[in-house]
């Protein structure tokens, strides 16, 4: 199946897509919200979403940010 960038909102909701677009640009959000990551414990974005923990894919995205930007 081919995801599409609607697919993540639908997913994910706004806001995080949003963050996630931040961080990782429009042109790879698709393929790294459905794949595992090291950092999500080998965990998708897409199954953190559906499980119900996205604070943790949040928490995630927010430590990049923050980071990216000195604080």
């Amino acid at each position: 199946m081919k995801y599409t960038l609607d697919d993540v909102y639908g997913s994910a909701g706004k806001e995080l897509t949003d963050k996630m677009l931040a961080v990782v640009g429009k042109e790879n959000i698709v393929e790294c919200f459905y794949k595992p990551n090291k950092g999500l414990d080998n965990k998708r974005p897409y199954d953190l979403c559906h499980e119900g923990n996205s604070g943790k894919l949040e928490r995630a995205i927010m430590d990049i940010l923050t980071a990216a930007h000195g604080g």
